[in-house]
Order: structure tokens, then sequence, then C-alpha cells
């Protein structure tokens, strides 16, 4: 099964969207976050606020995160990111 790994503590992630390849963010701000689990595989879905470059431009973010992870050998994999621009008001 191929994933992303995250932190050590359940649904802690290494960084808000991990299996967006290329795309490097600085550390983001996060909003609280909600989280369904379903038996191996849980929804993780947070608003973020972060910077960073993406093929060589820099970039700024404010977008809703949501992840999907997958519990294989006892470690959640992130299997899916989708994100989502904030509408501006």
């Amino acid at each position: 099964m191929r994933g992303c790994a995250i932190g050590p503590s359940s649904f802690q992630r290494d960084e808000p969207g991990c299996c967006v390849p290329k795309l490097h963010k600085s550390l983001p701000r996060l909003a609280p976050s909600t989280r369904e689990t379903y038996g191996d595989v849980a929804v993780v879905t947070a608003r973020g606020q972060n910077t960073g470059h993406f093929r060589g431009k820099r970039i700024s973010a404010d977008e809703w995160v949501t992840d999907v992870y997958r519990k294989v050998d006892g470690r959640w994999l992130c299997v899916l990111t989708h994100l989502t621009p904030v509408a501006a008001r």
C-alpha cells in the first residue's frame, strides 16, 4: 500500500496535504479540525493557511484540507488529499 506516513500520534499530519507531490509548504497555521473514523479509514478536515513553493514559484494559500487515511500494519497512511480554496468574502 502506497501512502504518506503521518506523525507519531494518530492523525497528526507531518503537514496538511501530505499526498500532494512536489509542493513544499512552510509550517501551516491550522484551524481546529474534524476527524471521523470508520474502522481502518479516517477522514480529517481542517482549514490551513500557509506559504510555500511549487515548481520554483512562491505561493500562499488559505484552503480547506481534507485527508483520507487508511490504517495499514498499525500505521495511518494518507491515501488521498483534497484541497479547496477558501472563498473570498
